[in-house]
């Protein structure tokens, strides 16, 4: 898979160095850490987009936002949102079958309609085509046609959810890959020397149930 290669990921993080121009003329703390969650997420979104074309469209890539920094008592804090999914999409998720070596796995064998339901509307998002095969007179009608499309786009749905059960979710590793330890440490050291005091950046993940 295609990544931002090293030369490029030093490129876009080379002003957060040991110069930290991104804090000059008057610049905060605040500004600082915000400035590097968006490069973050910019290389998150870079990363996802690489994986495939139909992500630069996709609901996932438009859910990856950086909220304003909130800073009390010495601490500031700043959050890359992003959709609930995102993680087991980064990280993979085990199937019942097929294995992924990811911390997630499904639990049950059988999809459940909670799952069908949204592969259902990304069916229709997609505009996948679907394929009828009734030929009696209820379904000449428009009643009938949009009754024969529903129970196709049903069926693959339910389809698409058995086969991601047994196969799982291939990783993909767009988050992971966008957060290099190296970065933060020489984010870090910069923003200690510019305060003269000790920093510490720390990265926390959550995952919503």
């Amino acid at each position: 898979m295609n990544r931002i290669s090293q030369s490029e990921f030093e490129v876009m993080f080379s002003d957060l160095g040991q110069s930290l121009t991104i804090v000059e003329d008057g610049g905060s703390l605040e500004d600082a850490v915000y400035q590097l969650c968006v490069r973050l997420s910019d290389a998150i979104k870079s990363n996802l987009t690489e994986q495939n074309a139909y992500y630069s469209s996709s609901q996932l890539l438009q859910s990856i936002a950086v909220t304003p920094p909130d800073s009390a008592r010495g601490i500031v804090n700043v959050t890359i949102e992003g959709a609930d999914y995102a993680f087991f999409m980064d990280s993979g998720v085990d199937g019942m079958k097929v294995r992924h070596n990811s911390e997630y796995s499904f639990k049950y064998k059988f999809a459940s309609k909670k799952m069908v339901a949204p592969i259902s509307k990304w069916i229709t998002r997609r505009g996948i085509k679907l394929h009828t095969t009734t030929k009696t007179s209820k379904a000449s009608s428009r009643t009938g046609k949009l009754r024969d499309v529903s129970k196709a786009r049903t069926s693959l749905a339910w389809a698409i959810a058995t086969a991601v059960k047994r196969d799982g979710i291939e990783p993909t590793h767009f988050i992971s890959d966008a957060l290099q330890e190296t970065t933060l440490i020489n984010f870090s050291q910069a923003l200690a020397n510019w305060l003269g005091e000790k920093i510490e950046v720390r990265l926390a993940s959550n995952v919503m149930n």
